[in-house]
């Protein structure tokens, strides 16, 4: 009788293992698809959007003739500190936001975040003066609209001796 519990025994045990374990391999195929699933859904839309609307993500982002260092060295030698703003201490980031079209020129050259009447129009006035300086985006290949934010700090130089 104890060899027969211990054989019930074995095979229920052995059972439980079976099942155990195919339940298991279903749980990570399970889990695994549901981490592909939200992969998927964090990568960027890539999508064209409604009507004339820009994008706002490309897979060649718009840049400005001569990258980032090019970018840099126009606004220092074109952005004038404007006297008012700095007779009253202003300082400030301006965050500009403008469409960069498929020929490289500008549009919609709004404020997102001011620092201040003048400098607002300060950043305004030198990001115009960029019209058609700019390499557009692309997506697919093909040149495309893409809005663009630009942050321009000013600050004054404290340090005077």
């Amino acid at each position: 009788m104890t060899s027969h519990k211990n054989t019930l025994l074995l095979a229920l045990l052995s059972f439980l293992l079976i099942a155990v374990s195919c339940s298991k391999d279903e749980d990570t195929a399970t889990l695994t698809d549901v981490s592909e699933e939200k992969a998927v859904s964090k990568a960027p839309e890539f999508t064209r959007p409604e009507g004339d609307k820009p994008y706002a993500y490309v897979e060649n982002m718009p840049q400005f003739r001569g990258g980032d260092a090019e970018l840099l060295k126009y606004l220092g030698n074109n952005m004038k500190y404007p006297k008012a703003a700095e007779a009253a201490g202003e300082e400030g980031m301006v965050v500009l936001g403008f469409v960069v079209e498929t020929d490289g020129s500008l549009s919609n050259i709004e404020v997102v975040r001011s620092a201040g009447e003048a400098l607002d129009a300060e950043a305004i006035r030198t990001v115009k003066s960029m019209d058609g300086m700019w390499i557009p985006g692309q997506q697919n290949g093909e040149s495309v609209r893409v809005q663009f934010n630009l942050p321009v700090r000013f600050s004054l130089n404290h340090d005077k001796k």
